[in-house]
């Protein structure tokens, strides 16, 4: 849980976000071999003296859930930019595994669901920028070869 102290401090005592309020920031996770635990979320938490578990959703618990959501947020852009540097996780099903421990977590009366909605707010943000991007590739290209059919068919 030393990952998410900072941010435990950081956090605020009401639902409206100071002004020291935890922002996004861009890391980096270096190419293979990069665990899994460097991710802010991912933890290998010690369940007796001999074992530890990996837990794939360990947040810290927060009371201000703006600050919940900012968090979220924050482990959103470190996934994507994990995968986007470490892309043999792509299709590997490993966001299942997080689906579900955030499921699991999901009880309590503390604020730290957000993190899971700021989370999924920036994912859903991502998801939708790409297919933006993708539309745009694909109009561009459909508009050179409309281009190149009319110069074609005038020569």
């Amino acid at each position: 849980m030393s990952k998410n102290k900072e941010l435990n401090d950081r956090q605020t005592e009401s639902d409206t976000p100071s002004a020291d309020a935890p922002t996004i920031t861009r890391n980096s996770f270096p190419r293979r071999p990069c665990p899994l635990t460097s991710l802010p979320f991912i933890d290998d938490v010690k369940v007796s003296p001999r074992r530890t578990q990996r837990k794939f959703w360990h947040v810290p618990k927060v009371d201000c859930y703006a600050t919940a959501n900012v968090i979220g947020a924050q482990y959103a852009a470190d996934w994507i930019q994990y995968i986007k540097e470490n892309p043999d996780m792509v299709g590997s099903g490993f966001m299942g595994t997080i689906v579900k421990e955030m499921y699991q977590a999901a009880h309590g009366d503390d604020k730290s669901h957000g993190i899971a909605v700021g989370f999924w707010v920036l994912i859903e943000k991502a998801l939708f920028d790409s297919i933006l991007d993708h539309y745009a590739v694909a109009e561009t290209t459909a508009q050179r070869i409309k281009a190149y059919i009319t110069q074609e068919a005038k020569s």
